[in-house]
């Protein structure tokens, strides 16, 4: 099929879940092109769905966004926010901190994401788990500061390491125990 992505979509990420793609927006399209869901900031406040997404073994979404702020004419890229494979919200939540690198499914129940203050060189940057079924925080770690350039990278591996790119380097942390859940449609 060929199709003309939703207006409120961008083509520049994509994702596979057991029937359907998705990408920037946060639109969902059927295996014969058709388009699933509405526009899932319609209604409320402004949150543009414009990060990575993971997709868990039933097809739910899990992705970061930015968040429209009333004072500012720019976007906080903080949010995180979950939709089911019809596309209907389950959860939003926002984190205190810019969502640099993420969001990476494990496989007991948590989602974890890289943050930092800022871009700025010396930025607090941390590791964050959330709850997936309903985006609670279970924890928070501090990583070294952000340098010269921020982390753009985070995988899980089968060892239970979430590996960051930073810098000209690899950096491994403990997941407290996770892996990478074996049947999840997009990491």
């Amino acid at each position: 099929f060929e199709v003309e992505l939703p207006n409120w979509g961008g083509g520049r990420s994509l994702a596979g879940g057991p029937d359907f793609l998705t990408g920037d927006g946060a639109w969902l399209i059927d295996l014969n092109g058709t388009l699933r869901n509405e526009n899932p900031t319609a209604a409320g406040k402004y949150v543009s769905w414009s990060g990575p997404t993971a997709v868990d073994a039933e097809g739910s979404l899990f992705l970061g966004g930015g968040e429209a702020d009333p004072l500012s004419s720019g976007l906080s890229y903080h949010v995180l926010g979950s939709f089911s494979s019809s596309g209907a919200p389950r959860w939003r939540t926002a984190l205190d901190e810019t969502i640099f690198s993420g969001p990476i499914l494990g496989d007991g129940g948590q989602l974890f994401v890289v943050t930092a203050e800022s871009f700025d060189p010396g930025s607090s940057q941390h590791l964050v788990a959330v709850a997936l079924n309903n985006g609670a925080e279970l924890w928070r770690v501090a990583l070294p500061e952000v340098g010269e350039r921020p982390p753009s990278w985070l995988l899980l591996n089968d060892a239970g390491a979430l590996i960051v790119t930073r810098q000209n380097q690899v950096r491994a942390f403990s997941s407290g125990g996770a892996k990478s859940p074996r049947c999840a449609w997009w990491p």
